[in-house]
């Protein structure tokens, strides 16, 4: 892409030829590749323009930064004033806005991110995931640096996830993700709500902050589905889900065992039996989630039960391990 297409009816200068093409963006130097635009933006404890040397060693044609180096003539600079702002709206241009092309499904809370992206991509089907352990791309599986990474590296993945196919993707969104901007201009088709306890409170100083942090997610999204069984998200309207309370999707009859659980859920005046091999109450919670977010997707409950019924569980999360004892 020309950095003129790029960069066009934005407050910047460019100095330097209009017409270079770049062919990558990143804001960490050890990922720019030749060819790429170098994004030196500041950070709490750095100065993205400390290393634009190595961005330009590494092969970078085009620099974004917040002053004009007069010593650096043989690379192309943009100068703009609020590069932070700019890197989110640049990261969705470059990669041509892939959620749009995306049933997009995010999920913040203290607890139940991980096992209920889990979920909802095993039911919904043909769909990416982006989380605290891997992330999924078709068949392709690759370790998660950060539970959310940075925005670059999201519109990239979607973007992949679109090139490959993909109806969907899942991504699990932390409260850090949300106040750092890392899912700025990605419109969610859903959010889910889970929970909220003390978490991260060294990162945002009080749990009136956290939670005004995963309250962002709510301006991005089309639909929201919420645990009405916290008390946190009691302003919040959407399609909502509990245990035994008043929802639009409810569990009750629960009965667990060592081989998994079975509940009822209970949607519009009726009742549909379903079951699990995940244990524990809280995974009702999780397993409703998803339900709920399959429902609106358009599954009908009788395929919905039976993917739950077939959903193997999460990696590394309480895995059932046997032995010759059982």
């Amino acid at each position: 892409m020309k950095i003129k297409k790029l960069f066009k009816d934005l407050d910047v200068e460019i100095r330097g030829s209009k017409e270079i093409e770049i062919t990558g963006i990143s804001s960490h130097s050890q990922f720019v590749s030749p060819g790429s635009l170098f994004i030196a933006k500041k950070g709490k404890t750095f100065d993205g323009s400390d290393f634009i040397p190595k961005a330009l060693e590494a092969g970078a044609h085009v620099i974004l930064t917040d002053i004009y180096n007069p010593f650096l003539t043989h690379v192309v600079q943009v100068i703009a004033k609020d590069i932070a702002t700019l890197e989110p709206l640049l990261a969705k241009r470059y990669y041509e806005d892939p959620a749009a092309s995306l049933f997009m499904v995010g999920i913040t809370g203290t607890n139940g991110k991980t096992t209920t992206a889990y979920l909802v991509q095993h039911l919904l089907g043909n769909c990416g995931l982006m989380g605290t352990i891997e992330t999924i791309i078709g068949k392709q599986k690759l370790p998660a640096q950060l539970t959310t990474s940075d925005v670059i590296t999201n519109y990239k993945i979607l973007r992949e996830m679109v090139d490959q196919k993909m109806e969907g993707a899942v991504m699990e969104v932390t409260s850090h993700a949300l106040d750092q901007n890392r899912v700025k201009g990605i419109t969610f088709d859903v959010g889910i709500f889970t929970n909220l306890s003390q978490d991260h409170l060294d990162y945002h100083g009080s749990m009136e902050i956290y939670q005004s942090a995963k309250m962002q997610l709510a301006n991005q999204v089309k639909h929201l589905v919420i645990n009405r069984g916290d008390s946190a998200w009691e302003s919040l309207k959407g399609i909502t889900y509990a245990l035994e309370a008043p929802a639009d999707f409810r569990a009750t009859d629960i009965e667990e065992s060592l081989d998994g659980t079975r509940f009822m859920v209970h949607h519009q005046n009726k009742t549909y039996p379903f079951e699990t091999k995940l244990i524990g109450t809280y995974n009702i919670y999780n397993c409703l989630a998803a339900i709920a977010v399959g429902h609106l997707r358009g599954h009908r409950f009788s395929t919905l039960q039976k993917k739950l019924a077939s959903f193997e569980g999460v990696p590394g999360r309480l895995e059932r391990i046997t032995n010759p004892k059982g």
